[in-house]
């Protein structure tokens, strides 16, 4: 199953662990299976701004959204898959364990 999504790094700094993209989807049976995805956030940077210009330092405005990231990521369902809808959740997770560190910032997003 083909997913694209697109990501941004709206914060002031890059994330400087190896922190990976998962993802979670629930079939309409409830099972779940979880998938990481290839995409690694050390690579999102966040935006720039001239620090040079006097103006930033009298009053330094938050840094712009960093530029997009598109990932593309190819998911492999299991056989024991019920067809029909499934939900599809996001996370950033150690990239060893797959243990959820932080939730995504997303509009709308919801809890749990």
């Amino acid at each position: 199953m083909p997913l694209l999504s697109l990501w941004q790094n709206v914060g002031s700094a890059p994330c400087y662990r190896p922190i990976r993209l998962a993802w979670r989807l629930t079939d309409a049976a409830g099972r779940r299976r979880v998938f990481l995805s290839r995409a690694s956030v050390r690579a999102w940077m966040p935006g720039e701004t001239d620090v040079r210009n006097p103006a930033f330092l009298e009053n330094p405005p938050d840094l712009p959204p960093g530029p997009e990231a598109k990932v593309e990521d190819q998911l492999r369902l299991p056989a024991d898959f019920a067809p029909g809808r499934c939900l599809i959740e996001a996370a950033f997770v150690d990239p060893v364990d797959r243990r959820p560190l932080f939730p995504p910032a997303i509009r709308g997003a919801r809890s749990g």
